[in-house]
């Protein structure tokens, strides 16, 4: 697919159902009537409760933000891979087959920059190892050749994105909704939500992100937050 053809493709936008869906949640979220975006159990007023908030909030927007924009492409066929899932093994030498119940994985965001003969590709990517969220990205990357598995393993150009003696991520799930109406989400969005799969765009529009954070040096309690992640109609979600 040419450059042109696929930002037509995505100037089309999301479909009536979900950006109604879309508008509704950020009602909802407005109206803090369903505690959807941001949720947590500390006790209020303590500094090292804020600061653990800051951090964990700090994160996830860093997150969220980077994902909803990948999954950028240059043409079909193998060039064409878009945002894959991963799970790593407990060592982090390995990347294989996805399960949304694994507590370490990692995603990789392919990200389109330029256009025409003069695009790139640039591979931005997240981990969640051992509790630790951690990133790492590179420039101009060959999609045709791009290997998620070899990406994600043990490498030195991953960085941590916290101490992980002030806490530790212990979830960071990813799952989508295939929802009809906002009430099926507000009935136990938890258990309503399913996990990320691929070949299915169109429930892919919208992705939870849900952060689990436990204290160590800072903060007192445990402390939870979910984000929404828009993803375009046409954006390639794949598991190894």
């Amino acid at each position: 697919m040419g450059f042109l053809n696929m930002w037509s493709k995505r100037q089309q936008g999301f479909s009536m159902l979900s950006a109604m869906i879309g508008i509704g949640l950020l009602a909802i979220l407005i109206s803090g009537n369903l505690n959807l975006l941001s949720f947590v159990t500390t006790t209020a007023g303590k500094a090292d409760n804020d600061e653990l908030l800051n951090q964990t909030t700090r994160l996830t927007e860093v997150f969220t933000s980077r994902v909803s924009r990948g999954g950028g492409y240059l043409g079909s066929g193998d060039d064409a891979k878009g945002i894959q899932l991963c799970s790593l093994n407990t060592n982090g030498s390995n990347c294989g087959t996805y399960t949304n119940q694994t507590r370490n994985y990692c995603i990789t965001l392919p990200t389109q920059l330029g256009n025409g003969e003069l695009a790139t590709i640039d591979m931005k990517a997240f981990r969640l190892f051992q509790g630790v969220l951690q990133q790492r990205e590179q420039s101009n990357v060959n999609l045709a050749t791009f290997n998620a598995n070899s990406f994600c393993k043990n490498d030195t150009a991953w960085e941590n994105m916290h101490n992980p003696d002030d806490f530790e991520i212990t979830t960071l799930q990813l799952c989508r909704f295939k929802a009809e109406s906002l009430s099926t989400i507000k009935a136990d969005y938890r258990t309503q939500c399913e996990v990320v799969l691929s070949d299915e765009p169109v429930y892919g529009a919208f992705w939870l992100a849900l952060f689990e954070v436990n204290p160590k040096r800072i903060g007192s309690n445990t402390l939870e937050q979910a984000r929404i992640i828009q993803l375009f109609n046409d954006t390639r979600v794949s598991t190894l």
